[in-house]
């Protein structure tokens, strides 16, 4: 990084909202979804058929089928497809960490062909002060 950029990096992380947050570190994370649960694992669920390019989430149309003509436990063929219902969880899958909310939303709209459901999370870098003392250095720039 060039001094002016240093001293631009210093300015944000001096004048930033912290959103209540002592030593912010702005977390993203994106919605992942772990699916083929038992009823006994999951509280969500997909009716889904598995094709040779992978999950094939069901239509409203296929979903106006089964809810018409199907208990909702009964495998389902439509269209060349055999639809089943699985449970599903969501989790919070680490994406990347950021100094400033705007390198974190920047890293959003460059990446969102990647993610699912990103969003930022503050965390703080409270007790570590090897981290504390980088931030603070950079605080320091352009002063």
């Amino acid at each position: 990084m060039t001094p002016e950029q240093l001293a631009a990096l210093g300015d944000k992380l001096r004048t930033q909202d912290n959103l209540a947050t002592e030593h912010p570190l702005y977390v993203v994370y994106d919605k992942e979804r772990i699916i083929g649960l038992d009823s006994e694992h999951a509280d969500k669920f997909v009716w889904v058929a598995y094709t040779d390019d992978g999950l094939l989430d069901a239509s409203e149309g296929v979903l106006a089928f089964i809810r018409k003509y199907h208990d909702d436990w009964d495998d389902v063929y439509y269209e060349n497809n055999l639809y089943r219902r699985v449970g599903y969880v969501e989790i919070n899958r680490f994406r990347t960490a950021c100094l400033t909310m705007d390198a974190a939303k920047d890293y959003i709209r460059d990446n969102a062909h990647h993610l699912n459901k990103p969003f930022v999370f503050v965390e703080s870098l409270h007790r570590n002060p090897q981290m504390i003392a980088i931030r603070r250095h950079l605080m320091e720039q352009g002063q």
